[in-house]
Order: structure tokens, then C-alpha cells, then sequence
């Protein structure tokens, strides 16, 4: 048996785990308070643009504008941490400098041993990658970089995704005005309202996976798995999610990204009157997964708000994004 055949059982293990958890998190939903934030005058919309573009600009604009987000003089950096019964599972740290493209990913392995992958262009797949301090074989490297990337990739987009609505190769839709879900409803009560009738098998970790067998970090979905390994989705011109718990009309803001490899990413935004991001519904092929966006928090001079919680529907698995740093710092990488 090989390195990714042992990867891929271990990792299917995990996330069936993950997913099949059900003691709920109850954690209060709330955003926190901070000064109002400058207008963004970076912006000058185009008259003829469609409700879903100007749909689109209103949720940049809440999350903090495209005119600084535009400005790639400024770096992030964030953990990702993945919590199951409320035991944190998986950690993951990223740093990433969007002027040249390096990234920096890390994390540990089972048996406790670091890795790291040191991207000099994240967006080439280029680089190196060590375990435990020494280098992985040439043989795996390509794999391991490939991995990696889509996983950061995905990781960037589901806190990041209002800032890539306006993108070349999105496309948008607007869906029909809907209420949420109960939080005690089944993945398959929840599929009526999914194109493809969906469950979240596959998907209770964003990227899809863990590293396992001591030198693939990553075991995310090849060509790269939608946070939680589903692509946003449903919602539907036509077809809302089923009402249920929480009182008043969500605006739906549907967004297909047409550039990802191998099948197209649709995500599913659900808005309240402040355009602030509510939930988030991503799909991939026949993987889906629903994600509450449960507390919210500006950072760093660049004031961009970012979901610093994010939990599955019946919140068994929660993704917290800690340490994170917006501003003009150096990248390093460990030891």
C-alpha cells in the first residue's frame, strides 16, 4: 500500500468522525464591537453593472472595501484550528505575502513530528517542504506542493470570500430570498434545498483532509477541496433553504467560480439587511457543506472584518481562526 493510499484511508476516517459528531456547540453569535470604519472612496461603480455586481460591492464594502484590499503592500497571516466535540484536532498556520507570492504553511503530523512547506510563488506550486526537519522525497514534492496550495487556497477564500466576489471568472446569481435553517436540522433535511440533495460526508475539515503517514502534508481533495472539502452551494435561483430557526428573510448571493480546476466551486452567501455574511453554503460535485458564520472581528490598520468562527450546521465541528495578523510584516520561516 502506498504513502497516499494510507493517507487517503486515515483521512477518510477522520472526517467521517468529524462529521458524524453530533453534541452541539452552543456558542452565542455575535460580532465585535469596534469603531465604524472610514468609507472606502476607492471605488467607482459602473452604471450598467447587474443587481448581483452591485450586490456583490455592498458586501466588499461591509467587509471593509476593495480599495485596500487591492493594495498588496500589506501581508496575512492566520491559524486554522479544527475542533470536534470541542477537542481541537488539526492546526494549521499560514503566512502569506501577497506582493511576491510566498507562502509559508505548518503544522504537525500525527506522531507529532513538525512539518512545513516554504512556497516561494504559491501561486506557481513552487517550493520545498520538509518533515520533521528533513527534506520530503523529490518524488512526493510536486504532489505535496500541489496539495498544500489548493488547501491554502481554499482556507484564504473561506475567510476572505467577499473580497474575491468581484473577480474575473465569478460568476453571480442572485437566489431567492429564504430563511436559515434550524441549527437541529439533518444534512439531509437541509438537502431539499441543495442541488444534488447533499450530505457533508467528506467535508468536516476545510481542504479536505489531515497530513498523515509521516510525509503528505495536506491530504486535502487533489486540485484542491472546498473548505470542508464541499463547494458552496444551493440556494438556487428559484429554490431556498428550508425555514425553520431563526426568524426573518436572508438574502441569497450565489457565486460560481468557473476558474477551479477540475469542477466549478458555487458558494451560496446568506446576507441580513447589513449585507454582513450570516452562513456560507459550498458545493463541489456531489460534497457540500454548511458553514455558520458565527462571530466576526476587524483587524490591523487595513480594518478588513474576518469570520474568526465558522461551525458546521448542527455546530459538532467548529473552525476557529486564530493569531491572525494583517499589516506590513516579514514572512519567516520556522528554525
Amino acid at each position: 500500500m502506498t504513502v497516499r493510499h494510507c493517507i487517503a484511508a486515515l483521512l477518510f476516517s477522520i472526517l467521517w468522525i468529524g462529521v458524524s459528531a453530533k453534541p452541539p456547540l452552543l456558542v452565542a453569535q455575535g460580532i465585535e464591537q469596534d469603531p465604524p470604519t472610514q468609507p472606502d472612496t476607492g471605488f467607482t461603480p459602473d452604471w450598467d453593472w447587474s443587481v448581483e455586481k452591485f450586490m456583490a460591492n455592498e458586501v466588499i464594502y461591509a467587509f471593509g472595501g476593495q480599495k485596500k484590499w487591492k493594495d498588496k503592500s500589506w501581508n496575512i497571516a492566520f491559524d486554522v484550528v479544527a475542533i470536534v466535540n470541542k477537542k481541537e484536532v488539526e492546526r494549521y498556520s499560514y503566512q502569506w505575502n501577497r506582493s511576491t507570492g510566498q507562502c509559508i504553511a505548518s503544522g504537525k503530523i500525527p506522531d507529532g513530528r513538525p512539518w512545513q512547506v516554504n512556497f516561494s510563488d504559491v501561486t506557481a506550486r513552487t517550493g520545498t517542504a520538509t518533515v520533521g526537519g528533513k527534506p520530503v522525497l523529490r518524488s512526493e514534492l510536486p504532489g505535496i506542493l500541489q496539495m498544500t496550495a489548493n488547501r491554502f487556497n481554499d482556507h484564504l477564500r473561506s475567510i476572505l470570500l467577499p473580497f474575491f466576489l468581484l473577480d474575473s471568472g465569478v460568476v453571480l446569481m442572485m437566489g431567492s430570498d429564504t430563511t436559515l435553517p434550524s441549527e437541529h436540522s439533518s444534512p439531509g433535511e437541509l438537502g431539499g434545498g441543495m442541488p444534488g440533495g447533499g450530505t457533508m460526508q467528506g467535508g468536516a475539515m476545510p481542504g479536505g483532509g489531515t497530513m498523515q503517514g509521516g510525509g503528505m502534508p495536506d491530504g486535502g481533495m487533489p486540485d484542491g477541496g472546498m473548505p470542508g472539502g464541499g463547494m458552496p452551494g444551493g440556494g438556487m435561483p428559484g429554490g431556498g433553504m428550508p425555514g425553520g430557526g431563526r426568524q426573518g428573510k436572508i438574502t441569497a448571493l450565489i457565486a460560481e467560480f468557473t476558474q477551479d480546476s477540475l469542477q466549478p466551486s458555487l458558494y451560496t452567501l446568506y446576507l441580513d439587511n447589513n449585507r454582513e455574511v450570516k452562513a456560507v453554503k459550498s458545493e463541489r460535485g456531489d460534497q457540500e457543506l454548511f458553514l455558520w458564520w458565527d462571530k466576526t472581528k476587524r483587524f490591523g490598520d487595513i480594518r478588513l472584518l474576518i469570520p474568526i468562527r465558522q461551525q458546521t450546521l448542527d455546530r459538532s465541528v467548529t473552525f476557529q481562526y486564530e493569531n491572525i495578523n494583517v499589516g506590513k510584516f516579514e514572512i519567516k520561516a520556522d528554525g
